[in-house]
């Protein structure tokens, strides 16, 4: 027999899932129209990359 209420639910989830998705990609796509259309005095963006922590050097004996 077929759950109503559970694929209800499932489908509830699913919208949000894509709701929600779709907002990341409005962000995303928002960030990279800024990043091409950059005007030099009207803000500043600022990229950090961390390539991760070097090991310890050791002194030579």
């Amino acid at each position: 027999m077929i759950d109503l209420k559970s694929i209800e639910s499932e489908l509830n989830h699913a919208r949000l899932a894509r709701i929600e998705a779709e907002a990341a990609s409005t962000d995303v796509e928002d960030l990279i129209f800024r990043v091409q259309h950059f005007e030099p005095g009207r803000g500043r963006l600022f990229f950090f990359v961390d390539g991760g922590e070097s090991e310890p050097q050791r002194a030579a004996n």
